[in-house]
């Protein structure tokens, strides 16, 4: 577990006091979910504003001795506000779906869900992807 959540941190940062946050983790496709997730928010009327950040930082975990793979993976982030419109724009439609059965494609041997990282998983943490065994 990450805490306090960077969701907090972030509040805290730009003063939103009267605001609520919560960090939303599921890699790169993070920022879709959450952009998701804050459209109904404004579309249900139970917020004027939602903030969606989103951001990674891969270089804290990925092996740079992996050529085939350190390439891929960089650090980023964005931020977008939503509001509601009267012209009709914004996000019309989602789908979102989740497939958990290519684990072994791309994880982490320690520091995850399955295996929290603890004093003995020292030099586990890199990130593990077999590259074209990987297809999408």
């Amino acid at each position: 577990m990450v805490f306090p959540a960077t969701a907090n941190l972030i509040t805290a940062e730009v003063g939103a006091v009267n605001a609520f946050g919560y960090d939303l983790q599921v890699a790169c496709s993070g920022f879709l979910f959450a952009l998701a997730t804050g459209s109904k928010f404004i579309e249900t009327g139970q917020y004027k504003k939602v903030i969606v950040v989103g951001a990674d930082k891969m270089s804290s975990i990925v092996d740079y001795t992996d050529r085939a793979t350190c390439i891929i993976f960089g650090d980023g982030g964005g931020a977008v506000m939503l509001e509601p419109n009267t012209e009709g724009l914004g996000i019309q439609d989602s789908i979102l779906k989740s497939d958990g059965t290519g684990a072994q494609f791309l994880h982490m041997k320690a520091g995850g869900s399955r295996k929290p990282h603890d004093r003995n998983s020292t030099g586990t943490r890199a990130l593990c992807f077999p590259g074209r065994a990987t297809s999408i």
